[in-house]
């Protein structure tokens, strides 16, 4: 059954302008929004869920698309950065990192997950990553 709106309409819970995801999106882990600031270079930002604050922010990553899978975080920064990165409310936690080298022009694609492989597309090149274990 669906929930009916408030007869007075929804109501905004918080604002928060650090975030502004216009194309890639953000994901939830834990309490937590993930995603990177599009301008004013903040980089990867971490937001409370229920109250917006800013918990933490990362603008060593840049803009990118932000995906979640196996309790990680993987960020493919528009720079053709793909990072691995520790989901952690308290600071930013990177694992790891490299550089997608195959391919052309923007590094704009969305990154996905499937079956233990990361796949990464750049301009005219799709590249698959095996991420198992």
């Amino acid at each position: 059954m669906l929930k009916q709106w408030p007869a007075d309409g929804p109501k905004v819970a918080w604002t928060a302008k650090i975030m502004d995801c216009r194309m890639q999106g953000a994901v939830v882990i834990d309490g937590c929004i993930y995603g990177t600031a599009q301008s004013g270079n903040k980089g990867l930002v971490c937001l409370d869920w229920k109250t917006g604050k800013v918990l933490w922010n990362a603008p060593e990553v840049a803009m990118g698309a932000v995906i979640a899978g196996d309790g990680m975080l993987y960020v493919y920064a528009e720079a053709g950065k793909m990072y691995l990165v520790k989901p952690n409310s308290a600071a930013f936690e990177p694992v790891s990192q490299f550089t997608i080298s195959e391919g052309t022009n923007e590094h704009w694609a969305h990154p996905t997950i499937a079956n233990g492989r990361l796949y990464v597309r750049h301009g005219d090149a799709l590249v698959a990553y095996d991420i198992k274990g």
